[in-house]
């Protein structure tokens, strides 16, 4: 990922000065939020913390709340929207780490409309090229029934 796709500061440098959200994250993360709510995000941070380091101390959640406090609020203030939903859906369909349908889910959460996913792969596809990014290699419409029961 470039420099050009890390969300530096989101706000959170004047509270958190050592962190840094990259794009990708940031925008999971207030996925989570608006699906699940900031409990359920706040609990899933704790608990993925909790995974590796084995315990967390009331300062570390208190952080991780703080955190998805500023992820939220600063997300609900980004004012090009679009950008963040083709920039993030482009990178996580490239890796292949999400499918049409949940980037274009993604996007209807983010931009607050509805959206298909074919359009929306579409609409990613056009922006990766005005980006000069290459683009998706993924396949139109809906998987063959015979490539679905090959899994």
């Amino acid at each position: 990922m470039s420099d050009e796709d890390e969300v530096p500061t989101l706000g959170i440098a004047q509270i958190l000065p050592t962190e840094t959200v990259d794009a990708v994250v940031f925008w999971n993360w207030y996925e989570t939020i608006k699906e699940r709510g900031i409990d359920q995000a706040h609990q899933m941070a704790v608990l993925s913390v909790k995974a590796i380091a084995g315990s967390v101390s009331e300062d570390q959640e208190s952080r991780l709340r703080h955190l998805l406090e500023i992820i939220e609020w600063r997300a609900e203030l980004s004012t090009d929207r679009k950008e963040q939903a083709l920039l993030t859906s482009y990178n996580l369909l490239q890796s292949r780490d999400w499918d049409r349908a949940r980037a274009a889910r993604f996007a209807r959460w983010l931009l607050g409309k509805e959206i298909e996913p074919e359009a929306w792969r579409k609409a990613v596809n056009k922006w990766a090229k005005e980006q000069g990014k290459p683009e998706l290699k993924l396949p139109h419409g809906r998987p063959s029934k015979r490539n679905r029961n090959n899994r």
